[in-house]
C-alpha cells in the first residue's frame, strides 16, 4: 500500500507542475476569475485524474502493466535489465553460480535466470533516504493538522469573546465581531458568516468603511475559509510538492484582487478612489496597528507589504480592469478544458513511466538486500521472486 501511495503522490506532483506551467503561460491572458479556476482546477485535476484514468484502465484493459496505481506483477523486462551482458560477463556469472554450493533452490542453474547486482548511486541514495522520509512525513502531518486545529479553535475563541452585531449587506446577513483587543480586520465562515471589525476604523469615512466591509464579504462569497482549510489539509500529502506553496500563495493573491474588484463594484467606487483608500490605510499605518492573525479570508490590511500593495493598486488601475467591467466568467470553460486535456494527456504518458521506475527501484532494493546479507553479486531471478513479495 505504501508503494501505491508513493506512486500516486509522484504522479500528482508531476501533474500539478504541468498545470502550474500552463497557468503561468495563460496568467496574463485571462481574467482573475479564470486564473482562480485554473489554480483550483490544477489542484483538483491533479488529485483526481490518476485515480479516474487508472480505474478506467483497470476495467477496460487486460494488460497488467496498465494498472499503474495498484499492486501488479513486475514485468519481465524490468528483471531482464539486471541480467549480465552477453559474452564474457555472462560466462563468468554462470561459472560463479554453478560453482557456488546452494546457489539457488532450482533443480539446476539456468543461464537465462541469472541476474547481476550492480551498484547505482541514485537508487542507493533513494533507498537510504526512504526510511527518513517515511518517518518524517507522519510527524510533519500531525504538526500541520494540529496547527490547522489550533487556527480553527482560535476562530471559535474570537467568536466567543467578541461583542456581536448583526449587519445586512445586500440580501445576506453577517455577524460583525468586535473583539476586546485589536486584531486584524477579517472575515470567515463557520456556522455563520463573520466579519471581524475594529473601532479604529471609525476614522475613515462611511463610504470607505463600506468598501472594507464589501471587501470582507467578498472573501465569504469566495468561500475562502473552506479553501484555506482544504489547502492546509492538502499540505499533509503535498508537503514535498515544490509547486504547492506557489499555488497557495497565488490563490491568496487572487483572493485579494477579486475582493478588491468586488468592493469597487458593490460600493460604487471608481478604481482610483479605491486605490486611494488602500494608500490612505497604508499612510495611516493601519496595517501595523491591526496585526495579521489567524483569521481567515485575508484581511484588508494583510497584504500591505510594499510589493503586495503595489500589485493590488496596479491590478485595480489596469485598463483591462476598468474598461471591461470584470465580467469574464463565461470565458473560463475553454481554458479549464485545456487544463483538463493537458493534465490528462500528461497522466496517460507519465504514469507508466513513473510506475516502471518504481518497479526498477523495488527490484534493485530486493537484489541489494541479498547482496548486503550474502556478500554475493550473482543471483537466481526465480528464487528472488519467490522469496520476496514483489509480485502481488
Amino acid at each position: 500500500m505504501t508503494d501505491v501511495l508513493i506512486n500516486y503522490l509522484l504522479i500528482t506532483y508531476l501533474l500539478s507542475i504541468v498545470g502550474t506551467l500552463l497557468y503561468l503561460f495563460l496568467r496574463n491572458k485571462v481574467s482573475l476569475d479564470t486564473r482562480r479556476w485554473l489554480l483550483l482546477g490544477t489542484i483538483g485535476f491533479s488529485l483526481a485524474i490518476p485515480w479516474v484514468m487508472d480505474s478506467l484502465k483497470a476495467h477496460t484493459d487486460a494488460h497488467i502493466y496498465e494498472v499503474c496505481l495498484h499492486e501488479h506483477t513486475i514485468p519481465e523486462d524490468v528483471w531482464l535489465a539486471y541480467c549480465p551482458d552477453q559474452g564474457e560477463e555472462m560466462e563468468m556469472c554462470y561459472e560463479l553460480a554453478a560453482s557456488t554450493e546452494g546457489f539457488c533452490n532450482c533443480q539446476e542453474v539456468v543461464l537465462d535466470n541469472l541476474i547481476l547486482f550492480k551498484s547505482q548511486p541514485t537508487y542507493d541514495f533513494l533507498l537510504a533516504s526512504r526510511p527518513l522520509i517515511l518517518n518524517a512525513v507522519p510527524i510533519l502531518a500531525c504538526i500541520i493538522l494540529l496547527l490547522l486545529f489550533v487556527r480553527i479553535a482560535y476562530l471559535f475563541y474570537i467568536i466567543r469573546i467578541s461583542k456581536k452585531e448583526e449587519l445586512k449587506l445586500g440580501n445576506q446577513k453577517y455577524i460583525i465581531l468586535y473583539p476586546p483587543r485589536p486584531i486584524s480586520v477579517g472575515s470567515f465562515q463557520l456556522f455563520h458568516s463573520y466579519i471581524i471589525w475594529q473601532d479604529d476604523l471609525s476614522i475613515l469615512k462611511e463610504k470607505e468603511r463600506n468598501a472594507i466591509l464589501w471587501h470582507e464579504v467578498a472573501h465569504i462569497v469566495q468561500k475562502d475559509t473552506w479553501s484555506k482549510i482544504g489547502l492546509s489539509a492538502l499540505q499533509v500529502i503535498w508537503i514535498f510538492n515544490p509547486v504547492f506553496y506557489f499555488l497557495r500563495k497565488e490563490l491568496d493573491r487572487l483572493s485579494e484582487f477579486i475582493a478588491d474588484r468586488f468592493a469597487i463594484i458593490n460600493n460604487g467606487d471608481t478604481p482610483q478612489d479605491y486605490a486611494q483608500l488602500l494608500l490612505k490605510m497604508k499612510k495611516l499605518q493601519l496595517a501595523s496597528t491591526l496585526q495579521s492573525t489567524a483569521t481567515e479570508g485575508g484581511a484588508m490590511v494583510s497584504y500591505f507589504g510594499e510589493s503586495e500593495l503595489k500589485a493590488r493598486v496596479k491590478q485595480i488601475l489596469s485598463k483591462k480592469t476598468q474598461t471591461r467591467r470584470f465580467n469574464y466568467q463565461h470565458l473560463s470553460t475553454p481554458f479549464i478544458g485545456l487544463l483538463l486535456f493537458s493534465i490528462s494527456i500528461t497522466n496517460y504518458y507519465s504514469m507508466p513511466v513513473i510506475t516502471r521506475q518504481l518497479d526498477h527501484l523495488k527490484v534493485y532494493q530486493s537484489i541489494a538486500t541479498l547482496e548486503h546479507e550474502s556478500g554475493q553479486q550473482v543471483f537466481c531471478r526465480n528464487c528472488i521472486k519467490k522469496q520476496n513479495t514483489l509480485d502481488q
